[in-house]
């Protein structure tokens, strides 16, 4: 299995890259949404973790060019951020969707979700995982 990470934070990139090498996983990982349009030209991953705010753009910008590719319908995609208002928007086309900060737990259990093609993780279950809806509202 292989992974592409966009993250242009230097700390996440390095423990995502820890984490799936750990496990086995092979790794890429770019910085901008450019370096990674320029190597999804030459890479089919299996997965991508995709960083949704970026030096030089979106990280939707990415997820819509692989949706419109053939060759990435069977890659997985994980959106992460810090900014609630992607998930709340819900239209970019990520398989899930993570915000950070990110526990090493979730994102193993999330890979390994995706790896095995089994129907995706819902919506509910990375809510209660990642306690999004009690940030959002303490009485939900």
């Amino acid at each position: 299995m292989h992974v592409l990470i966009l993250e242009d934070n230097v700390h996440l990139c390095r423990l995502y890259t820890k984490i799936l090498v750990h496990h086995q996983y092979g790794v890429d990982a770019v910085d901008t949404c450019a370096k990674a349009l320029d190597r999804l030209a030459r890479l089919t991953p299996d997965i991508v973790l995709v960083d949704m705010e970026l030096p030089d753009g979106s990280g939707a910008m990415v997820i819509d060019y692989m949706r419109h590719e053939a060759r990435f319908k069977n890659t997985k995609i994980i959106a992460i951020t810090g900014d609630e208002k992607y998930q709340r928007a819900g239209n970019f086309r990520a398989d899930m969707f993570l915000l950070k900060p990110v526990s090493t737990t979730l994102l193993y259990a999330l890979l390994e979700r995706a790896t095995k093609n089994t129907d995706h993780i819902t919506q509910k279950t990375i809510n209660d995982l990642t306690g999004y809806q009690s940030r959002l509202s303490p009485s939900l």
